[in-house]
């Protein structure tokens, strides 16, 4: 068995756990994230057209994150497309992927984390684009980040509740 292990290259070995993990999480439900959300706080990560008074009006905001609906900020999306993904930074010092630069992990927000997950949110009548994703911190914290601004939600509700 040993002999096996030193005769595989390690970048193959690496491939091969990547596509696994990305298997795995396009496959992954994305229901345990669904419910509603509240903006909590913010954090200005880079410079960006979004004023920090701007983004301070946004605490208390709610995100609807349901099968049937999804309203955040200034979009509304009738039964959208949920699709969950991992992303997974190299071990190289760096070394980062391009899909990586445009989380806050890159920019030094919760740098801990070993993997990052995301939930796109998607129309169907444009699936091929997110209209606007999330980084998952746990099933109940989730970060949005837009230009330059890093807006932390806390779960507050679920979809039923959205009914009421």
């Amino acid at each position: 068995m040993k002999e096996l292990m030193t005769q595989i290259n390690p970048s193959v070995l690496t491939l091969g756990l990547l596509l696994l993990i990305s298997a795995c999480s396009a496959s992954e439900n994305s229901s345990a994230i669904r419910g509603i959300y509240q903006v909590e706080s913010y954090g200005v990560y880079r410079g960006g057209l979004t004023t920090e008074e701007d983004a301070r009006k946004q605490v208390g905001d709610r995100a609807i994150i349901c099968p049937d609906t999804f309203r955040y900020a200034e979009l509304s999306v009738q039964d959208p497309h949920y699709q969950t993904r991992v992303l997974v930074p190299d071990d190289e010092e760096g070394v980062t992927s391009p899909p990586l630069k445009k989380t806050t992990w890159f920019w030094g927000i919760h740098p801990e984390r070993k993997s990052v997950r995301l939930l796109d949110v998607k129309s169907h009548k444009q699936a091929q684009f997110p209209s606007v994703s999330f980084e998952v911190l746990d099933q109940n914290h989730l970060v949005n980040a837009f230009d330059g601004i890093a807006f932390f939600l806390t779960r507050v509700g679920s979809c039923e509740d959205s009914t009421k």
